[in-house]
């Protein structure tokens, strides 16, 4: 989902805001689904 659209339903005023307060969660979902990702090429390769 954007973070403009998460900044909206959370009623922040900017993006900057959202990822200000929540930036350190959306690093973390990056990197499960890089993790994911990886071991599904695994057992595709």
């Amino acid at each position: 989902m954007p973070v403009n659209a998460i900044a909206h339903r959370l009623g922040h005023a900017t993006p900057n805001i959202t990822l200000a307060v929540y930036g350190h969660l959306l690093k973390r979902s990056e990197n499960q689904a890089v993790v994911v990702a990886g071991k599904l090429l695994e057992g595709v390769v």
